[in-house]
């Protein structure tokens, strides 16, 4: 492209015809009058920007043509030449016999990574409203071995995160296979006495979890039960490991969250019998967002209460029932009125 200076209107039948045009619309007037088709008008930045490729491409041609040919008393060599092949380049032949490609495409695993790290992981955020595992997953991740039940869940979870956007279909079939792999994986890991106390397995069950989530079908319940149900078994079993290092306490935290999230969901009781969360919640830092979510807890229990008081449609409640529920919605009410005391000044 080259700029030609300030260019010309005029339609290309003026032009030829050397005669003035005064560009008029829908037709210019000197056309009208001899009865010609008038061409119409170029776009002012094509008239300004030429491509001159064509004509570059000719004027090196011409060169070529007049260049005087260089004469050599050596006959010219072949390079597949078998004349070439020596001691000092055993390789050559075989090296000649296969062409570099001309680009490389890029996976659709890699693709999908890439836009999964950059959209939902690698954010910048405020420490203090920071909740949740994702940030966890980057370290994770580094250090995992490729083909590990991290790594390909990882993969599963991009390739589905990717797989929602229109025109992936490629890239959601994908994610179904590497799902199928990565549950083979962790339920090795989970037989495994050393892989079954890693950050690396929990982790993994927590982002086939989340997997689930995101491919489940609208109007239906999510399945994740079995998922939180796994991981609260990997916690009691990992033992000292769970507050062993700040990733170990992030997932604890997310772990517990889940399982708030779900009976809250489904109007069920938090289960405290088989895991004495409480107690092992107390020497774990958090910040206020982690705070509010711990101090939602009581929201499972009260609307378990509240399926129990009204049960099915139609049947009436106890008075005395119904005086209790309001009592503890209250509690409930208060604990969460006490919370914004706890934010930090800048909030």
């Amino acid at each position: 492209m080259v700029y030609t200076g300030k260019p010309s209107r005029a339609c290309q039948t003026c032009r030829k015809r050397k005669i003035k045009c005064d560009e008029a619309l829908p037709a210019c007037t000197p056309c009208l009058k001899s009865d010609r088709i008038c061409p119409g008008y170029i776009e002012a930045f094509d008239l300004v920007l030429r491509d001159q490729t064509e004509s570059i491409r000719e004027k090196v041609q011409r060169k070529k043509r007049t260049k005087p040919s260089t004469s050599s008393t050596s006959p010219p060599v072949d390079p597949t030449s078998t004349a070439l092949v020596n001691s000092n380049y055993p390789n050559l032949e075989f090296a000649l016999s296969y062409t570099v490609p001309q680009a490389f495409r890029e996976s659709p695993e890699q693709a999908a990574l890439c836009y999964f790290f950059s959209t939902y992981v690698l954010l910048p955020c405020n420490p203090d409203a920071t909740r949740g595992y994702m940030g966890c997953i980057q370290p994770l991740y580094t250090t995992a071995k490729l083909g590990s039940v991290m790594s390909v869940a990882t993969s599963a979870l991009a390739l589905s995160m990717l797989g929602n956007h229109p025109g992936r279909q490629a890239e959601r079939l994908l994610s179904h296979l590497a799902f199928g792999k990565a549950l083979l994986l962790a339920n090795q890991a989970i037989q495994d006495p050393v892989q079954v106390k890693t950050d690396e397995t929990l982790m993994a069950v927590l982002l086939l979890g989340m997997y689930e989530r995101i491919n489940s079908v609208a109007g239906q319940s999510v399945q994740s039960g079995q998922h939180n149900a796994g991981a609260v078994a990997l916690i009691k079993h990992r033992g000292s490991e769970n507050i062993k290092s700040d990733i170990s306490r992030t997932l604890l935290l997310a772990v517990r969250t889940q399982l708030v999230d779900s009976s809250i969901q489904n109007s069920e009781s938090l289960d405290n019998s088989s895991f004495d969360w409480p107690k092992i919640l107390t020497n774990v830092p958090h910040n206020a967002a982690v705070g509010l979510i711990l101090s939602t807890a009581d929201i499972a229990d009260l609307r378990a209460f509240e399926k129990e008081v009204f049960g099915k449609p139609g049947n009436r409640p106890l008075l005395e029932k119904v005086i209790e529920l309001m009592e503890r919605a209250s509690q409930v009410d208060a604990t969460l009125a006490e919370w914004p005391k706890s934010l930090p000044e800048s909030w």
